[in-house]
């Protein structure tokens, strides 16, 4: 009977010291490029192994260091596969498992090469961005083709958020905390922007318009007076069209007026701006 026990024991003794009392060992090796040979540092090593009849399995990770080299510390007897990733390269991943063994307390495992990815990368597209604002000796020039919020707005919006511009409490608009500013449509004063400046640009919607000047520095040509600016709205260009202007008023007698005009212009429809006092 007391021998049965010290078998018993004994056996214990024996399974406790291949298992839980498994030495350590270093496996080392050297990841490289397989076609020119030269060590690839940055490459993420995941080892994945077990000790024969012990659970659970375990998973390490490294890194190769400037000369490709890693070393990941396993139990001796254990088996263990690599994973192997980089970026521009396939990953390495093979099926079968390596038993690592040895009497030292490391073992070589030589070099493992990647093979460079053949996947092709994406096209990258570079765009370059115009600059909505330009600032010139005399101007502001406003790009609003080219700002994707303009076309949701009317003009007194877009103006409004140019440097110097305001709006005030009754919804006009301001220079420099001033309504003293003249609008011209295409370089020349015209219609309902010439008689109310301030309806015409919230009655005009940004998608018709080219670009916004705001001349700061008005010259003889525009018969400006006092220190007032020129606010120039250019529009959209089209093709085989004309220009329509029309103008009424009346008074609270009755008496009615008005007048009109068209020039033809090179567009692909007309354009209306109708006058009411």
């Amino acid at each position: 009977m007391g021998s049965k026990k010290y078998f018993v024991l004994l056996f214990l003794f024996v399974l406790g010291k291949t298992t839980l009392g498994q030495d350590k060992i270093k496996l080392i090796g050297i990841i490289e490029d397989c076609a020119t040979k030269k060590p690839l540092p940055n490459a993420t090593i995941q080892c994945m192994g077990y000790v024969p009849r012990i659970i659970p399995l375990y998973k390490k990770t490294t890194t190769s260091d400037a000369n490709g080299k890693f070393t990941i510390e396993v139990p001796n007897g254990s088996k263990n596969s690599f994973t192997i990733n980089l970026i521009g390269y396939e990953t390495y991943d093979p099926r079968s498992l390596q038993q690592c063994n040895s009497n030292t307390d490391s073992l070589p495992i030589g070099f493992i090469c990647l093979k460079p990815s053949v996947k092709g990368l994406k096209e990258v597209e570079v765009v370059a961005h115009k600059e909505l604002l330009q600032l010139k000796a005399d101007r502001i020039i406003y790009d609003v083709k080219n700002d994707k919020t303009a076309a949701a707005n009317n003009i007194q919006t877009l103006v409004s958020r140019l440097p110097f511009f305001s709006l005030s409490s009754d919804g006009k608009l301001l220079y420099k905390n001033s309504p003293r500013y003249k609008v011209f449509i295409d370089g020349r004063p015209s219609g309902l922007a010439r008689y109310d400046p301030n309806m015409y640009l919230q009655t005009v919607q940004g998608q018709t318009v080219d670009k916004i000047e705001i001349i700061t520095s008005p010259t003889a040509k525009y018969d400006m007076e006092g220190n007032s600016i020129i606010i120039n709205v250019i529009t959209k260009k089209m093709e085989n069209g004309y220009s329509i202007n029309l103008n009424s008023k009346g008074d609270s007698f009755g008496a009615l007026g008005g007048g009109g005009g068209y020039d033809e212009i090179r567009s692909l429809g007309f354009r209306c701006v109708f006058l009411c006092q």
